[in-house]
């Protein structure tokens, strides 16, 4: 299964620039090269990543052929499921066009949850620190 988004809804599921400063705040930056893994299925999930610049694929194992599940761009990030869930990767995460990505690792972005939980709404949860916030104002209410 492969995820087709069309620009318009890549750009909707970006994280805003606000958001990705506030996350920058726990994370490092740091530069990503072509061809690169940030992270392999089977690994333990160690950290966030959330792309500034350049583009990442999610990729599935599949012996000698990976299937591309997504590519992203700046702004979107992979790694919060299994951040999310304890478990370990099942993707893989290539980087197609070189740029920088912001590591958040499993302490900071469990600070992040608690501080952001203690700064603003009660009813935030780690996901929904993630959540694209350019999704049309009907789904955002939905």
């Amino acid at each position: 299964m492969r995820i087709n988004l069309s620009q318009e809804e890549a750009a909707f599921a970006a994280l805003t620039d606000e958001r990705v400063e506030e996350i920058a705040a726990f994370g490092a930056q740091r530069p990503m090269s072509a061809g690169e893994y940030l992270f392999r299925a089977g690994e333990d999930a160690d950290c966030l990543c959330v792309v500034l610049s350049g583009a990442i694929e999610v990729i599935q194992p599949n012996g000698d052929t990976p299937v591309l599940i997504a590519s992203y761009g700046p702004g979107s990030f992979a790694g919060e499921l299994n951040l999310l869930t304890g478990q370990r990767r099942y993707l893989s995460c290539r980087v197609t066009e070189s740029g920088q990505v912001l590591v958040v690792g499993v302490p900071q972005f469990r600070r992040l949850a608690t501080d952001r939980h203690h700064r603003s709404d009660s009813r935030l949860t780690p996901a929904a620190l993630l959540m694209p916030t350019r999704w049309p104002s009907a789904l955002r209410s939905a």
